[in-house]
């Protein structure tokens, strides 16, 4: 029994050694795979470097840590500075990986008029490896915190997925941001629950690897369904848009609200600026809208009109857009 014990500590210690050497090649490679990654990338244009570089995880992952992150697009002259990242792929699923995000992040530059700076208290990026695109791509983040120039949004969870369509010809994007606040122009919003849903008429490849330009042939959206709700109200908009090559909005939706009494009060802790269209918003739904059923409850429905970025309720002008980008 002694020498089987022996002989049984003998050879995990040579299957340990043996395994911690594989490890050792395949993080090398990693490294390598790494560095001539972000070579290539500078080639074409996207600068980034990745402060303290190294691999870790061992014995059952294979990490890519990164102290200070820099990014910089030549095309757009968008810079990007964030604290770091830790990429995890595990031995044993090594399809799938996830990246933790340091706080915090900074954009500017490009055609961003002030600095955009992002913190949160965790956050996160995880992907399923495929070909020719990744089947999935996640993002989610607690106590997310943006500020740009005088608006601040602030959200309790903030999770985002993009997906192939089941027949690889598109990008399925969705959003879900809880208990979101607005501060603009000092007042501060009530907390609402948004959830968006996306279908974009856009080779998925580009999509997914953060390569589509919207600028170069516009951005088309057969489908897009928003919902916002707060307290007793609930809006939710879906149909069609696009944004042309200058980023201005046209398309029409089909807007079903739910609880319209209640939103006076939501509106009124919107910022000033955003009230006219807001409570015009509400008129021309309880004067123009007609009955419906969301979801087993009693609404009212009617079609909002974008047409150059104009938003239009039947003949009332609510709102001018102003373009995407």
């Amino acid at each position: 029994m002694r020498r089987f014990a022996i002989i049984l500590a003998v050879l995990c210690s040579a299957a340990g050694a043996i395994w911690f050497g594989v490890w050792t090649v395949i993080a090398g490679r990693i490294d390598g795979a790494v560095a001539n990654g972000l070579t290539d990338a500078a080639d074409q244009g996207f600068a980034l470097s990745c402060e303290g570089q190294e691999i870790g995880g061992f014995p059952l992952r294979f990490d890519v840590i990164c102290g200070k992150v820099d990014a910089a697009d030549a095309a757009s002259g968008i810079q990007a500075a964030m604290a770091g990242l830790r990429t995890a792929t595990p031995v044993y699923w090594p399809w799938q990986s996830r990246a933790n995000l340091a706080s915090p992040l900074r954009l500017a530059g490009g055609p961003l008029p002030a600095p955009v700076d992002v913190t949160w208290s965790a956050a996160g990026i995880s992907f399923e490896v495929a070909e020719p695109v990744p089947d999935r791509v996640a993002f989610n983040a607690a106590d997310l915190h943006a500020s740009f120039g005088e608006i601040v949004v602030t959200a309790g969870t903030t999770q985002a997925e993009a997906r192939p369509t089941p027949d690889q010809l598109g990008a399925t994007l969705a959003l879900t941001v809880a208990a979101s606040r607005l501060l603009w122009q000092g007042r501060q919003s009530d907390a609402a629950d948004i959830t968006a849903q996306v279908w974009i008429d856009t080779p998925p490849d580009a999509v997914m690897r953060g390569a589509f330009d919207p600028r170069r042939s516009g951005l088309s959206i057969p489908e897009l369904t928003i919902r916002l709700e707060t307290g007793g109200a609930l809006i939710q908009a879906a149909g069609p848009i696009r944004f042309d090559r200058s980023g201005q909005l046209s398309g029409k939706l089909e807007v079903h609200v739910v609880g319209a009494d209640a939103l006076p009060a939501y509106f009124l802790s919107l910022p000033a600026a955003a009230q006219p269209a807001a409570h015009a918003f509400v008129g021309g739904v309880l004067a123009l809208g007609t009955p419906a059923k969301l979801e087993d409850r009693d609404a009212k429905v009617l079609t909002l009109r974008i047409d150059g970025g104009v938003l239009r309720m039947g003949p009332l002008v609510l709102a001018r857009i102003p373009p995407l980008f």
